[in-house]
């Protein structure tokens, strides 16, 4: 019969460049079978994948189940474990959520084990053990950051803010709510080193009216400007902002209820801007 010939197949890719681009996200659940598999394999994921995204919920819960039930529950608390999380080298997404008032061990000492060369997200929700000194190694890591998102942080100041205006230069969106030690310098500086600045969000910040107005000077690419829940902030921000910041296109002010609709028909008919209740 005839010979059959087989040709030797070329190798087109590098085993490091066909590597799995992965996104993991791992919310809130009472399923603690859920939360093994996260434990058991969190850590074998990155020798296999680029984990380029990862969305984690870090928490405690006392529950009332014995800890023999659950390999990652003691003394009746169960909580994902952290250590695997340094490993991921390729990360350009980083979200984290812990609780209201419960350590979760997302500290300073744990930012900086992190890689965050690459990360371009950078999320910190109710992370409260995080200080100005975490922000400041973010700062001088996180050169590629486009977005951050920082809420539910008592412990973090204008000084925080400072080191993350002076190191992320690329900073194009900015989140910052239930931060209530953070005031309008912190917010001031943010725009005298973000320069990229498109959009701002700020709730439960300490902003003045006369400091906001003060700060928009430094905004000069801003498109989009919330403020959530401002009850000290009037209607003369509205031509402030329409005038200063000469790319706006949006203003959002839900719950500010000294700011009246007509102040910005009269400005700008055109500038989009949400009443109260909004989002």
């Amino acid at each position: 019969g005839k010979t059959k010939k087989f040709k030797k197949r070329k190798r087109c890719q590098s085993l490091e460049s066909s590597r799995l681009r992965l996104m993991i996200c791992c919310e809130r659940s009472t399923d603690f079978c859920y939360h093994d598999i996260i434990n058991q394999h969190l850590g074998m994921t990155q020798k296999f994948c680029d984990v380029e995204s990862l969305q984690m919920e870090i928490f405690q819960i006392a529950w009332k189940y014995p800890s023999e039930q659950c390999s990652h529950m003691w003394n009746g608390t169960c909580s994902v474990q952290l250590s695997s999380i340094p490993k991921f080298a390729s990360l350009r997404k980083l979200h984290l959520k812990g609780d209201f008032d419960i350590e979760s061990g997302v500290n300073d000492n744990f930012v900086r084990q992190l890689n965050l060369k690459l990360l371009v997200d950078l999320g910190l929700k109710y992370c409260h053990e995080i200080m100005d000194e975490g922000l400041r190694y973010i700062s001088t890591e996180c050169h590629q950051l486009e977005r951050f998102t920082l809420m539910g942080n008592k412990n973090v100041s204008d000084t925080g803010l400072a080191h993350i205006a002076r190191g992320c230069k690329l900073l194009e969106r900015l989140k910052i709510s239930m931060c209530n030690n953070i005031t309008d310098s912190g917010i001031e500086q943010v725009g005298i080193g973000c320069k990229k600045l498109k959009i701002i969000y700020l709730r439960d910040v300490r902003v003045t009216n006369e400091g906001l107005e003060h700060a928009l000077h430094e905004f000069d690419q801003i498109e989009k400007l919330t403020l959530d829940g401002y009850s000290n902030i009037t209607d003369t921000v509205i031509p402030q902002a329409i005038t200063i910041c000469k790319n706006l296109q949006e203003i959002k002010l839900p719950n500010c209820t000294n700011v009246s609709n007509k102040i910005f028909e009269r400005y700008n008919p055109h500038c989009s801007y949400l009443e109260e209740g909004g989002n």
